[in-house]
């Protein structure tokens, strides 16, 4: 598609419990979402790291695309909510706010 990722990792980053099929589940519609709301010749950026004084590991994943508009900021965890006009479910974040939740963690 175009478009470049660059990751940045950090050290001292402990393994996380859980279900590994959720978990990928839950970084593959993050980077979908991130590589298709990116233009071409943008960048897919994935950060790690352990929170301090917390027992929770932190992914951020973050893009050049044009963001998400205000109004539509506070329906994307939403059912059927999609902005790809007729390709896609409007599952994608749904499902993926709900593994979240189903580990113990949250997603913003």
């Amino acid at each position: 598609r175009g478009v470049g990722v660059t990751t940045d990792l950090g050290t001292g980053v402990p393994q996380v419990r859980g279900n590994a099929r959720h978990l990928y589940q839950v970084v593959l519609n993050l980077l979908l979402n991130a590589m298709h709301a990116t233009p071409r010749g943008g960048t897919v950026t994935v950060r790690t790291r352990h929170v301090p004084g917390a027992d929770q590991v932190q992914i951020d994943i973050a893009d050049t695309g044009p963001g998400i508009p205000e109004e539509l900021l506070a329906h994307i965890f939403d059912p059927f909510h999609g902005t790809r006009k007729g390709r896609g479910t409007g599952l994608g974040l749904f499902v993926t706010y709900g593994l979240v939740r189903q580990h113990g963690g949250t997603i913003e």
